[in-house]
């Protein structure tokens, strides 16, 4: 059974009044566009099917060459200053800014990137780190 229009309207945050003049709007600028680039088309063709072509291949590329970077961000306080609870696990975090552990969170790669000398083991009987 489908909502009636103004439920659905409601629910989506659409705005029916605005989807004819945009319409128009759309018709109009092409049709401003393709009186003005007339004498052009054949060069406006290669330049977009050139561009639809090495587009998504740039974007491979980029993609593959930039690492990966974990995401530091405290879930508590919002900075940017999570580390491992042990170097050697990279299961288990705490913020440095406002001493948030979580001892089942995971980030990924975060443990590639810690050469933090601030990361070690549990906490001593004091409960400051060693």
């Amino acid at each position: 059974m489908s909502l009636p229009r103004r439920a659905r309207a409601a629910r989506t945050g659409a705005q029916p009044w605005i989807a004819a003049p945009a319409a128009l709007a759309t018709v109009a600028v092409a049709g401003v566009l393709a009186w003005a680039l007339r004498g052009h088309a054949a060069r406006i063709a290669v330049v977009a099917g050139v561009a639809a072509l090495v587009a998504p291949i740039l974007w491979v590329i980029a993609s593959a060459l930039r690492p990966a970077l974990p995401d530091r961000r405290c879930p508590r306080c919002g900075a940017v200053a999570l580390v491992l609870l042990r170097r050697d696990d990279p299961i288990g975090v705490r913020c440095r800014a406002c001493a948030f552990e979580d001892p089942e969170t995971y980030v990924a790669y975060l443990k590639d990137v810690m050469d933090d000398p601030e990361v070690s083991g549990p906490p001593t009987a004091d409960g400051t780190r060693s």
